[in-house]
């Protein structure tokens, strides 16, 4: 899983060098193309109004002789293959290439400055009217070679810079790789220490970014659980020692949610016991995305606790993580995410336990909701104007359970769009399977209660509502399981009930 991830990173920060630099290579080339072959056309036209100006006495007095001179002149110039001056019916009049003396070419009633390329593509013909065409014209050949040279002496020095940047990029993106997996890794092993019963075990807290800020989290909840471990003589310690796991378990989960644009979200949670394995969160990813989550741990108390511990701070440092490489959100992969908790919790959990995750990214730009869920309860999109309910879930086994191939293998991704009063409600099963002491369960009531809303209801009395009806509806049975609800309506600034 190190090596996998390791990779993951390293390509997305060489693939995104490498194209930047391909591309500027093949922009240059193309350019440094198109400015040769300007500079090229200047050259020729410039030799061709100079073979012209010298040609205009020798024309007018017919002084033939001094033609010869006037080509000898530029002949000897650079890249010049062949000079010509012709009457304005395209016979030569005097060549450097004495074989067409006399002849015909196909040139005639040049007026301006223009050029032809022939067919071989390695000579351009040049031609200029001597005063304004009423005497004839002229003609200078120039060999493209030497532009060509240039260019492929350009090319060659371009393909040098490729192979050095390839290698530069190759070393930028294994030192980047490297720095952003150490500290997760380092993170991880701790946990491993930690969670095999080693509460010696040091914690680097020295970094100030994201990943120093969840090792310093994580080393005060180790601390407080050394602390009252160690004072742990009878039971009157024990349950003071679970309150205050307690309050480090309810510090773990959100103290306020964030305000997300155009929506209304409140949640809740109450735990069976002291503590309990249910969490969730709505965590900022940047401005338009927000990463909502709900999970479950099997079983109750210090364990379910545990485990919810180190579920939520590997996806903490997953976001971390992203955020730091700075890609475009449509490369964030919920099944990722999914799939190194399963690494993860596969290898540490205890046999029979597992946890169930069901996570979803908001864009509130588009209003599009990206969700997957491994083993959860489906989240309930309800809008009243329809008066109909949908239940958003997908393929995925818990996590811990199986495989790392197979797990991978049951995972499923899906988009849904949220309308304008669409209600979004997140439950554990704790919720559904709340039952009274005639073992009915509270799933119908659930979806009942869930259809009832008008639109107009907040998030928040939402929340208040299904709790307090839950508890009516147990009325004095215990509760058995830890409850935990998380509402999301989408709105347009309409002010909300209080």
């Amino acid at each position: 899983m190190k090596r996998s991830f390791f990779l993951k990173i390293f390509l997305l920060i060489l693939f995104p060098l490498l194209i930047i630099m391909l591309t500027a290579s093949l922009v240059f080339i193309l350019y440094q193309r198109a400015i040769s072959f300007s500079e090229f056309l200047t050259r020729g036209e410039l030799l061709t109004k100079q073979v012209a100006h010298l040609a205009e006495n020798p024309l007018l007095e017919e002084s033939y002789y001094d033609l010869i001179d006037t080509i000898d002149t530029i002949i000897k110039e650079k890249d010049v293959v062949h000079v010509h001056v012709m009457d304005r019916n395209g016979v030569v009049i005097e060549s450097s290439n004495h074989k067409i003396r006399r002849q015909k070419t196909p040139h005639s009633l040049v007026n301006t400055f223009t050029w032809e390329e022939l067919e071989d593509n390695t000579v351009i013909h040049f031609l200029y009217p001597v005063l304004g065409g009423a005497k004839g014209f002229t003609c200078v050949e120039l060999s493209k070679k030497r532009m060509n040279n240039e260019l492929n002496r350009i090319i060659i020095m371009t393909y040098i810079f490729i192979f050095l940047f390839i290698c530069i990029s190759f070393l930028i993106s294994f030192l980047i790789s490297r720095s952003i997996i150490k500290p997760i890794n380092i993170l991880k092993d701790t946990f491993k220490q930690v969670a095999d019963g080693n509460l010696n075990v040091p914690i680097d807290t020295s970094r100030t970014d994201e990943i120093g800020n969840l090792a310093r989290s994580f080393a005060r909840t180790r601390d407080e659980i050394i602390k009252y471990i160690e004072k742990l003589k009878d039971k009157e310690r024990m349950e003071k020692e679970l309150e205050m796991a307690a309050s480090v378990q309810k510090n773990m989960l959100p103290g306020e949610l964030p305000d997300v644009s155009g929506y209304d979200i409140a949640a809740g949670s109450f735990m069976a016991r002291e503590i309990g394995g249910d969490f969730y969160d709505v965590i900022t990813i940047d401005n338009e995305n927000f990463m909502i989550v709900i999970g479950d741990v099997s079983g109750k108390g210090m364990p379910a606790a545990l485990y919810m511990s180190a579920a939520m701070s590997i996806i903490y440092g997953i976001i971390f993580d992203f955020k730091f490489s700075r890609e475009t959100i449509s490369s964030f992969s919920l099944l990722g995410i999914l799939e190194i908790l399963n690494n993860v919790l596969k290898t540490k959990m205890r046999r029979a336990s597992f946890v169930t995750i069901f996570m979803g990214i908001l864009n509130t730009k588009n209003n599009q909701f990206r969700y997957s869920s491994s083993g959860h309860d489906p989240v309930i999109l309800f809008n009243p104007k329809t008066d109909r309910y949908e239940e958003l879930k997908t393929f995925g086994q818990s996590c811990g359970i199986v495989k790392a191939g197979l797990f991978k293998k049951t995972l499923e991704e899906k988009t849904v769009t949220i309308k304008h009063n669409d209600y979004l409600m997140f439950n554990s099963d704790g919720v559904t399977e709340a039952h009274n002491k005639n073992k009915d369960q509270y799933k119908k009531h659930y979806i009942a209660n869930i259809s009832k809303i008008q639109g107009e209801e907040s998030a928040e009395s939402i929340i208040s509502f299904l709790i307090n009806d839950i508890r009516d509806f147990v009325n004095k049975e215990p509760q058995h399981d830890d409850i935990t609800l998380v509402c999301i309506k989408k709105i347009s600034g309409e002010s909300l009930e209080a």
